[in-house]
């Protein structure tokens, strides 16, 4: 098994490409170009798509994957139904939000786009495979209503090594954030922020932005869990 990343440098947002004996998995396809030429370099087939949430840097290259494979997508029912609008997706504001999160130094044009609804949609939890690599997706309304993170669990690992794709929990540097379209403090003080404190340590987190790292109870403690 092998973990890919590609980097939208636009907006510091993370795909990641699961690749194992020829077949991938894509989570939160960012940047349609990028992700493409790696799938096709590395001559791979792409055979599911998973969503950690519905805004737009992390489902933007979505429909340009779909018309290259006939990949299956799985996301969290509000997930789903939040990519199909620019408001709920962010599309139609992000370039003020750009302009602003960079401190007016970033001025782009950002086309607004919907997706189509995911094939496969769940409520609290969806388990795929694969090969011999689990995912697990759990929904962790907060940041978004349709917000999931994303386990896997490589079988072959004799010590259970699991990963977690935590979508735009555990952000380094930077607290879960509610305020933005679908955010809910309400939800992430109920639901979200008590499943986020559950998560055993020694989970190596691949955040939506930013590198790598090691759930510790330092980075808990860090993050008010």
């Amino acid at each position: 098994m092998e973990i890919l990343r590609i980097r939208d440098k636009l907006t510091n947002s993370n795909c990641y490409i699961i690749a194992e004996q020829g077949k991938a998995v894509v989570i939160d396809p960012n940047h349609p170009t990028k992700i493409i030429q790696e799938i096709i370099k590395r001559e791979l087939v792409p055979e599911y798509v998973l969503l950690t949430h519905e805004h737009c840097d992390h489902i933007q290259g979505l429909s340009a994957l779909r018309k290259a494979w006939p990949v299956l997508v799985v996301a969290q029912k509000k997930c789903s139904e939040g990519m199909q609008s620019v408001k709920k997706n962010m599309s139609g504001m992000m370039e003020v939000y750009l302009y602003f999160k960079s401190g007016g130094t970033v001025s782009v044009q950002y086309t607004p786009f919907v997706c189509e609804p995911a094939d496969c949609i769940f409520e609290k939890k969806k388990e795929l495979f694969l090969g011999e690599n689990k995912f697990v997706m759990v929904s962790a309304p907060g940041h978004t209503h349709g917000s999931s993170c994303i386990f896997l669990h490589d079988q072959k690992e004799s010590d259970g090594s699991k990963y977690l794709f935590s979508g735009d929990y555990f952000l380094p540097g930077e607290q879960v954030i509610t305020r933005l379209p679908g955010g809910s403090e309400e939800e992430y003080e109920q639901i979200g922020r008590p499943w986020l404190a559950e998560l055993p340590e020694g989970l190596i987190v691949l955040p939506g932005h930013g590198d790598r790292f090691v759930l510790t109870e330092e980075v808990k403690k860090a993050y008010g869990l």
